[in-house]
């Protein structure tokens, strides 16, 4: 699977389909909302991209499992994919965007700003797993082999010699 990560028919879940027929076409009537609209399809495929960029950085997830995610359907990312592409489509339109669309866009910034800093992370098990802290005990005798910067003196001892 590619992106986009979300399909016309999750956007439709995720959204009214009045009013993604009002902004799928140029036109004064409304569109149809289905695969065939490339306006629609071009939002989506942006908004998958633009999560690919917040959650690729710093190799935390890779295409493959992006791809898992989707295929999967989970819905923290289609739902993110939907929220973005909601807002590409209004600003497409150029005129004010309404508050409940920009609460979602909010949102779904702050996920992928959160996804990006590691605060929040996709429900794959490797990065679940990653948060839960590690203990590990060595003994006094293992750490003196260590070689620690801590365990040196700071200072060297000084060689005095008799004048």
């Amino acid at each position: 699977m590619a992106v986009p990560y979300a399909t016309v028919t999750q956007f439709i879940y995720s959204v009214d389909e009045r009013l993604l027929a009002e902004l799928g076409i140029d036109a004064e009537a409304d569109g149809v909302v289905d695969s065939g609209n490339k306006i629609i399809e071009a939002a989506l495929l942006r908004a998958s991209h633009d999560v690919q960029t917040f959650a690729l950085r710093g190799g935390v997830y890779t295409l493959s499992d992006l791809d898992s995610l989707q295929a999967a359907t989970n819905w923290s990312l289609i739902g993110v994919v939907c929220d973005i592409a909601l807002g590409i489509l209004m600003a497409r339109r150029g005129g004010p965007f309404g508050d409940a669309v920009r609460d979602r866009m909010e949102k779904a910034n702050a996920m992928l700003l959160d996804l990006r800093d590691g605060a929040r992370v996709f429900p794959l098990s490797e990065n679940i797993d990653a948060g839960k802290p590690a203990l590990s005990i060595i003994t006094q005798v293992q750490r003196g082999n260590l070689g620690m910067v801590a365990d040196s003196e700071f200072f060297p001892r000084r060689k005095y010699t008799a004048s």
